[in-house]
């Protein structure tokens, strides 16, 4: 599945070998992309729990991009 399709990317040992990642983007109040949040651990940890981590960094994004809508 596409990134965008997903909405987060994944890593899997592209780095460190035992180590994986998944990340979401974050956008700005004009839907520029203004940063990322990141989750980084062992493979086993974060690959057997991805949906449950996607689901969490994607409502941070969330949030995140409101305060920024907020703050403008």
């Amino acid at each position: 599945m596409e990134i965008r399709e997903r909405g987060y990317s994944v890593s899997n040992e592209d780095v460190t070998l035992g180590v994986s990642a998944l990340g979401v983007p974050v956008f700005g109040p004009s839907n520029e992309l203004s940063c990322a949040i990141s989750v980084a651990g062992l493979s086993e940890d974060i690959l057997g729990n991805e949906a449950e981590y996607a689901a969490e960094l994607l409502t941070s994004a969330s949030h995140i991009q409101e305060a920024l809508k907020v703050a403008q």
